[in-house]
């Protein structure tokens, strides 16, 4: 939000404040982590802008599809567009059920998902979301497998909860 932040200041060189129709295109799991916690804030600075946004997980063409921006995930950036990171890097932690860990154990290191079942993240693309983690000061990046692959945090939560494996 601080690179519309900063565009908005760049318009309001032009007018007095900022107005009109902020069109963004933004998958579901962005739309919740990093652009709900800014709205409020955002409108009530801006308040002549009407920010509408559109919540798709799939790969679209921004520029054509009449969208003045969009948020992505690395993996989602197209080869021609103009990436700037938005907000801090978003932290994610290994989720189970009690019983999941009493039958089968907790994991101590990232390779530890290895022998483990794992809820597998997909990206819209096709590719599988490989595991990053921080370990001993060194980045570590796990291709975890398991038997249920989903495109959707709430499913992947539900089956953790239901004792399928970690998420």
């Amino acid at each position: 939000m601080r690179e519309i932040d900063d565009a908005l200041l760049d318009l309001s060189a032009l007018q007095d404040v900022p107005a009109g129709k902020l069109r963004l295109n933004v998958p579901r799991p962005a739309a919740r982590l990093l652009l709900a916690p800014m709205l409020a804030g955002f409108v009530a600075r801006y308040p002549r802008v009407q920010v509408d946004v559109v919540t798709d997980d799939g790969m679209i063409d921004i520029v054509r599809d009449g969208f003045d921006a969009g948020i992505r995930f690395g993996e989602q950036v197209a080869a021609d567009m103009i990436a700037v990171p938005v907000g801090a890097p978003q932290p994610f932690v290994v989720v189970a059920s009690p019983a999941y860990l009493a039958a089968h154990g907790a994991p101590n290191t990232p390779r530890d998902l290895l022998a483990h079942a794992c809820i597998v993240r997909r990206f819209p693309s096709g590719r599988q979301y490989a595991w990053e983690f921080e370990h001993e000061g060194e980045a570590v990046s796990i291709a975890v497998g398991g038997s249920l692959v989903f495109d959707d945090d709430a499913l992947m939560l539900h089956a953790a909860r239901d004792g399928a494996g970690l998420a």
